[in-house]
């Protein structure tokens, strides 16, 4: 992939990249009041979300994760260097969170880990998943969940998302009612996000114009000049503090902004000297 991104140039300009940090998990720890999302993504603690699940749901891992990792006060030295040494443990519970999300259930689990190399029998999936959706995890998400059905079965297939809109939940997509409701509530922040953007740079005459404007939780636009790409930089930010304004979730969001020349380097921003 990064070969390809490299051919995506500024030429003799520059881009520049904002995300908003883990947009859906944030809209779903605020919505939903999940202690363990609060604590993953919104306690200032450095987690990082599949080591957590390791100590949380991987009995015979725990221990040796949580040595290194420290889940009541981890730091970033102690994080990064549980992620070098609790690598196979990391690759195991990673799966199970990001399907867990959208509500996989232990067969379809125990499918991905088999066909991702792991020696793992169904029973044991069976019990990490349980584990996931108990009151040590995500039962918080569970309860929620029921709520949103509630909602959906009262109002005869329609819901309203986070910011009020309200949607259509047919009847074969209630199974998917947490992703649905994170989505649509998470693009219309991302849509808040850029309008307060798109003003501040009509309002500062900033030479910018955005490249991918929309991309799931992320924006690039191009600068011409460094001048530019700095002022640009400045109104990112500043349009991310009147986003948290407009919205004031107990949950502020976060996003750093990148100056890059090319595509590739939205991960790896410090391997070009841009000054």
């Amino acid at each position: 992939v990064e070969p390809l991104l490299d051919v995506l140039i500024a030429g003799d300009g520059y881009f520049v990249d904002q995300d908003i940090s883990s947009l859906e998990p944030t809209v779903i720890a605020e919505l939903s009041g999940d202690k363990t999302y609060k604590e993953i993504y919104a306690s200032g603690k450095p987690h990082d979300p599949y080591l957590y699940t390791a100590i949380k749901i991987m009995p015979w891992a725990a221990d040796k994760v949580n040595a290194i990792y420290n889940i009541e006060s981890p730091t970033k030295e102690s994080v990064a260097k549980a992620k070098k040494e609790c690598k196979a443990e990391r690759k195991m519970a990673k799966p199970i969170f990001l399907s867990g999300q959208f509500k996989a259930g232990p067969r379809r689990q125990w499918r991905m880990l088999r066909l991702d190399g792991h020696d793992i029998d169904i029973d044991t999936v069976t019990k990490m998943n349980e584990a996931f959706w108990g009151d040590e995890m995500f039962g918080d998400v569970v309860r929620w969940e029921e709520d949103l059905l509630g909602e959906v079965d009262f109002n005869s297939g329609w819901m309203t998302n986070g910011l009020g809109r309200p949607f259509v939940v047919l009847r074969h997509k209630k199974k998917d009612v947490i992703n649905i409701q994170s989505q649509s509530t998470g693009h219309m922040i991302l849509d808040i996000w850029n309008y307060h953007l798109s003003v501040l740079v009509d309002e500062r005459g900033i030479k910018a114009v955005p490249i991918v404007e929309d991309f799931h939780d992320e924006r690039v636009w191009w600068s011409p000049t460094m001048e530019d790409a700095l002022a640009l930089k400045k109104a990112m930010e500043d349009s991310t503090a009147l986003l948290n304004e407009e919205i004031a979730g107990s949950i502020p969001f976060k996003g750093e902004v990148e100056i890059c020349k090319t595509f590739s380097e939205f991960k790896e921003p410090d391997e070009w000297n841009l000054t």
